[in-house]
């Protein structure tokens, strides 16, 4: 081999001096390469595992994300299905409020307003709510006491002295059962101490709902 700084370094090397040049090397590589490997390998493998964490967390995010649309599309059907139950068995019925006015007292119970509350069909079962309300005026000192009745069954009085003028109302609440069809009647009722005659200046009303059940 030829020495640095001496003329034999200008002349081109020969194809076996190439050869071995290129032997030199390859064995070099070979030498140095698992050297190379040991040391770079290890954050090859951090890299690659961690890429494979990020891999499996995005895939448990979606999973999870799937998992969450779908119980709430669920949970929506489900509440959807009680509300048509609910529906289905139970409804509501509404008594026009029915007023009445100028009407003769007396001192027994006399109905002086009505309504009705109709039955829909299929519902054997109601609970009743009525209002009765009245204004009673009268010349002279009377004492008027009111009512309210639901399918014949009556409620508590509420009254007292009319001195010329008494308001008052009275509610009542029942629960009835074995229905088919037809109506519930609702009437406000009312008694005085003394029979008297009719003027305008009294008025009844009733009013009320119920709960069907089937």
């Amino acid at each position: 081999m030829a020495h640095p700084g001496t003329l034999a370094n200008l002349v081109p090397p020969d194809e076996a001096s190439m050869m071995r040049r290129l032997e030199a090397l390859e064995r070099a590589q070979r030498e140095t390469l698992p050297a190379v490997m040991a040391a770079v390998g290890p954050v090859f493998d951090e890299i690659r595992s961690a890429a494979d964490a990020a891999n499996d967390a995005a895939q448990a995010a979606s999973q999870a994300a799937v998992a969450a649309s779908q119980a709430v599309a669920d949970l929506a059907v489900q509440v959807g299905r009680i509300n048509s139950l609910v529906n289905a068995q139970v409804t509501v019925g509404i008594a026009g409020t029915a007023t009445a006015s100028g009407w003769a007292s007396s001192t027994g119970h006399a109905t002086k307003a009505a309504s009705s509350i109709n039955v829909p069909s299929g519902y054997s079962q109601a609970y009743v709510f009525a209002l009765a309300s009245m204004h009673f005026q009268d010349p002279s000192p009377n004492g008027g006491w009111i009512r309210a009745v639901i399918a014949g069954q009556a409620g508590g009085e509420m009254g007292g002295l009319a001195n010329l003028n008494l308001g008052q109302s009275a509610s009542h609440t029942v629960a009835l059962g074995g229905l088919n069809g037809g109506s519930i009647g609702l009437e406000m009722q009312m008694r005085s101490s003394a029979a008297t005659g009719g003027n305008s200046g009294r008025i009844a009303q009733i009013s009320g709902f119920a709960i069907f059940l089937r």
